[in-house]
């Protein structure tokens, strides 16, 4: 339990990276649905860097929807 814990307050996965069913739950929603990411993550990373990931694999997961 306590790593569940950690990984979820600080050391997510890139949408598509994990395994929960994202294009599921967001085949659920309606498609106007604003959405916003929230993906602390312990790697260190450039900012930049982590925002270029962030955006790929967040316009992936919604290009396959």
């Amino acid at each position: 339990m306590q790593e569940m814990i950690r990984q979820a307050r600080g050391d997510r996965l890139f949408p598509g990276e994990g395994g929960l069913d994202l294009r599921g739950l967001l085949g659920a929603l309606p498609a106007d649905l604003p959405i916003s990411l929230e993906i602390p993550c312990a790697k260190s990373m450039p900012a930049l860097e982590r925002v270029r990931r962030a955006l790929a694999a967040t316009q992936a997961m919604l290009d396959a929807r």
